[in-house]
């Protein structure tokens, strides 16, 4: 999927994704790359549309998945991308 046509769909995606990185999605990869976000010890990535942005989801906020740290990201015009780091 091209990066632009991918950021355009994402205005119509009203879920949370969530990825490891094998099956991550090419643009958010080369967005990652882009950034120098770092995938050493990611375990997950969850791509948050906008219509959670003044919702607490737990799950997101603290460690889970048995990981040790969350960062989190603006992505795109209005998400976030969420990051789970096992180190």
């Amino acid at each position: 999927m091209r990066s632009g046509n991918m950021v355009e769909k994402l205005h119509t995606i009203h879920y949370i994704c969530v990825w490891n990185y094998a099956n991550l999605p090419d643009p958010i990869k080369s967005w990652m790359e882009k950034e120098h976000i770092a995938r050493d010890d990611l375990d997950w990535i969850a791509l948050v549309p906008p219509c959670y942005s003044d919702v607490w989801i737990n799950w997101l906020e603290e460690p889970v998945f048995g990981c040790c740290s969350v960062k989190t990201y603006d992505f795109g015009k209005d998400h976030n991308l969420v990051f789970g780091y096992h180190a």
